[in-house]
């Protein structure tokens, strides 16, 4: 990982400003004996720093072995200060000057890890995805690189053509050994993607841990526009299209991208597609904004999950629409993200449903700041073991949350108020990935 010049620049300030303050704390300590005014004040100055920078530091996104480091730093200067009052206070008060410490030690337990922030210089990360351990991100100029995480090391990067959406641009089968790499004696590993580069164009490669090979593209028909390509059922891909006559479907492909079966038609298709887990239903907007269709890609049957009434007995105002989805990772219940407009007694921004339509619970409600511009969810995540959803409140202000499905408590990301443009949760639910233009943000997660 590379430190901005401009946080490295900061990290040096504040290392020698800690420096001289351990030293002034130091000489306090070994010998001032008597109760003197301008020590009390350079000891509260000494302690007062040090409680700032433990409040501060999560902005420095750095990675998290120095954010431990600085907070003992912290707790070291606390305790220093404690000394000094211990020396320099009237005898019958100096012994509360141990409880000084006590305030950086609680911050430290209160105050969540910052995010660390990985630089892909000149690329600009757009769409993260795990598979186990790996890391794999497409950057909006093209490339996937993948990673091997948490460690930060980058495995490989593969050129494809630039292609950014809203919607999901590339899917990978499941990670497999590589047997040329086995015969030599090496680790490696391979899979097989599928890239969205155009948008009439698929991209179908074999990448592995040394490289790519296998590579082959391949072109809709004139007047066919697609609009998502996502991961199927029996480690197929599965391709949602656009018709000329605006009409939506679904096809299931093999990893070669030849066509399994014959077109699913995807009545009144109209955005934010979720999948669920080794795709067995995909679920969309449809054009109401208000209705969420759950499609079976194997036997092409439908439902349909009119939310209407709900969101207008809740509140909701005519515009009032579902902006994201995801489903849960056993696949039975889907949280559904809304763009509020109307209505200042919103229950919550993220709902979750099970496949009858029913609402089971309104999760995440939003602050009368985000109620006066409309907030809205522009991303929406389930944890791999389903215990925690991730959503991003795109507003003025925003924020990036994580939310207990269980008992609904929301924990808002310290650094989350960026502006993100995809997040995930890692393999083992332990930490949590977003991007941005300008790097990759990871958060440590302590449960």
């Amino acid at each position: 990982m590379a430190i901005h010049p401009a946080l490295a620049l900061r990290l040096a300030f504040f290392g020698i400003l800690s420096l001289l303050l351990v030293g002034g704390g130091i000489y306090l300590a070994r010998n001032w004996r008597v109760p003197a005014g301008w020590g009390d004040w350079l000891a509260i100055v000494t302690g007062g720093l040090t409680i700032w920078w433990m409040l501060w530091n999560p902005r420095l996104l750095l990675p998290f072995p120095v954010q431990i480091s600085c907070r003992i730093l912290g707790i070291a200067l606390s305790t220093i200060a404690a000394v000094a009052f211990y020396r320099s206070l009237p005898q019958l008060i100096h012994k509360a000057s141990f409880l000084f410490p006590l305030v950086p030690i609680v911050l430290s337990i209160l105050i969540p890890l910052g995010p660390e922030r990985w630089e892909v210089d000149p690329l600009h990360p757009w769409e993260p995805r795990f598979l186990g351990k790996l890391l794999l991100v497409r950057a909006g100029e093209g490339p996937i690189l993948v990673y091997d995480f948490p460690r930060k090391v980058l495995l490989s990067t593969h050129g494809f053509h630039p292609y950014a959406t809203l919607a999901s641009t590339f899917a990978f089968g499941p990670l497999d050994v590589d047997p040329h790499l086995l015969d030599l004696g090496l680790p490696g590993w391979l899979l097989t993607v599928a890239v969205l580069n155009s948008e009439r164009g698929v991209e179908i490669a074999t990448i592995h841990s040394s490289g790519m090979r296998d590579r082959d593209s391949y072109t809709m028909e004139e007047g066919q526009h697609i609009s998502a390509i996502t991961l199927g059922p029996e480690d197929t891909f599965l391709l949602v299209y656009l018709h000329q006559d605006r009409n939506a479907w679904l096809r299931r492909m093999d990893a070669r991208w030849k066509p399994l079966a014959d077109p699913i038609p995807l009545e009144g298709f109209g955005d934010a597609i979720t999948v669920a887990r080794k795709g067995s239903k995909l679920a969309y907007v449809t054009k109401s904004g208000r209705e969420v269709m759950v499609v079976d890609p194997l036997t092409g049957d439908l439902l349909r999950l009119d939310l209407s009434r709900e969101i207008s007995e809740a509140g909701g105002g005519e515009k009032t629409y579902i902006h994201s989805l995801s489903f849960s990772p056993d696949g039975r219940e889907l949280a559904l993200g809304l763009s509020w407009k109307g209505g200042f007694d919103c229950p919550g921004l993220v709902w979750r449903v099970d496949l009858e339509g029913k609402v089971l619970v309104r999760l995440l409600p939003p602050t009368p700041a985000e109620l006066g511009h409309d907030p809205l969810v522009s991303i929406l995540a389930y944890a791999p073991d389903g215990k925690w959803l991730v959503a991003e409140v795109s507003g003025h202000p925003g924020r990036l949350a994580v939310i207990d499905v269980a008992s609904g408590r929301v924990r808002d990301l310290p650094r989350g108020n960026l502006g993100f443009n995809g997040a995930v949760f890692s393999s083992d639910g332990r930490y949590l990935v977003a991007t941005k233009y300008d790097g990759i943000y990871v958060w440590k997660l302590n449960g």
